[in-house]
């Protein structure tokens, strides 16, 4: 393995381990690594105005497989998902940071099943679900189970102690309407905050959540209203002004005012968090997007957004500590995606994402395996990645 240094600006220089594999998958062509991959540098020069003074130092870990050093190794989509997904998280060791051992999150026993409560199948259950979740928090936690069915929802808001269960045959579909995401909430757009719609499955500032089974969440149809609305008026940094309060900064496209689609699951400002099992459909943005969270665990997933605009898989914003394995991706944009805030706001924000391992996992589909960006305003700090899977193709894009 060499380290091959490459000069894109005249400040900012980036260090990415090669290795001499070659993989074509798909819309591009890959440098395959056993660890750490790169492929397309002009997506590092094209988006390098994004990093005037960042530098990134990727980092290979030990969980390399000892089978070989070729493709062989490369993970295929048996071997990922829920269905063989472990019971148990195998220990992290050999990582160049320091990261605890994450361990699941635990929940009371008490269950309640939202289809013991009145409910029907094709109607909304926002009302109830949202209220089932607050009661179940409030008692000191437990889980809510959405059962096998067809349902369909608004914005879901998690609480702390609280495990979200969608059952195996559990389908839900969320509200294609922008007033079906109001209140605006605290969230990130690309990098800047703001309020806004948040996403489908909301959190902001919980301990010990998850969204966890083997159902399917389901972005609204294609010809939905939110759908045909512009992300926004321009750029989003373009959008919204620097030095503009927060509580300013509101896109809900009500009155006029313009609209950040929402995402499928992105808990904000929360710690012990877990995403295990699920399958994403038809999103109309990023999919998993937790930001500013500490102690995240994404482990068996699957998403499924070609063809979706910004359709990203994963996107880690901010965040601490975190563990992805068994994840299977088909993307309509990014599928593994490290970012840290955008532009002035990113700056003023001042938090990196840190100890990230990606392990086990496989994007079939996608415009980059592993991207950095484009959010990564605030620099100074380094982004250690363990391998995916153990293979993987990627771009590292800046």
């Amino acid at each position: 393995m060499e380290l091959n240094p490459i000069y894109s600006g005249k400040r900012t220089r980036k260090y990415v381990f090669v290795q001499d594999y070659k993989f074509e998958s798909g819309q591009t062509s890959f440098f395959v690594t056993r660890n750490i991959f790169n492929s397309n540098i002009m997506g590092i020069l094209q988006k390098s105005y994004l990093l005037p003074t960042l530098l990134f130092s990727f980092m290979s870990l030990s969980c390399q497989s000892n089978t070989g050093t070729g493709l062989e190794d490369i993970v295929v989509i048996k071997q990922v998902g829920a269905s063989a997904t472990p019971d148990k998280i195998v220990p992290i060791e050999g990582a160049p940071f320091n990261i605890p051992q994450l361990k699941r999150p635990t929940f009371p026993e008490l269950t309640i099943n939202i289809g013991d409560k009145g409910v029907k199948s094709n109607t909304p259950i926002t009302p109830i679900i949202n209220q089932i979740i607050e009661e179940v928090s409030r008692k000191g936690g437990g889980t809510v189970i959405i059962p096998e069915g067809k349902w369909q929802s608004g914005r879901i808001t998690l609480k702390s102690n609280v495990n979200l269960h969608l059952a195996e045959g559990a389908e839900v579909e969320f509200a294609g309407n922008a007033e079906d995401y109001l209140p605006a909430v605290f969230t990130r757009h690309e990098g800047i905050e703001i309020m806004g719609p948040g996403s489908f499955i909301y959190a902001n500032g919980e301990n010990n959540i998850a969204v966890t089974g083997k159902g399917t969440i389901y972005g609204p149809s294609l010809d939905a209203e939110i759908r045909q609305r512009p992300n926004g008026n321009t750029v989003v940094e373009n959008d919204i002004l620097a030095h503009a309060a927060i509580q300013e900064r509101v896109f809900d496209g009500m009155e006029g005012r313009g609209f950040y689609k929402p995402k499928t699951i992105s808990p904000i400002n929360c710690t012990n968090v877990l995403i295990e099992g699920i399958t994403m459909e038809r999103s109309t943005f990023w999919n998993v997007c937790p930001i500013y969270c500490e102690n995240v665990i994404i482990r068996g997933i699957t998403v499924n957004s070609i063809g979706i605009p910004s359709g990203d898989g994963i996107d880690i914003e901010s965040c601490k500590n975190v563990l992805i394995e068994y994840c299977t991706l088909n993307c309509g944009d990014d599928c593994f995606t490290l970012k840290a805030g955008r532009a002035e706001d990113g700056l003023r924000v001042g938090k990196p994402t840190e100890n990230v391992v990606i392990r086990y996992s496989l994007a079939q589909k996608g415009h980059g395996g592993i991207t950095c960006g484009s959010e990564t305003a605030f620099w100074g700090y380094t982004y250690p990645i363990d391998k995916v899977s153990p293979n993987i193709c990627s771009r590292l894009c800046f």
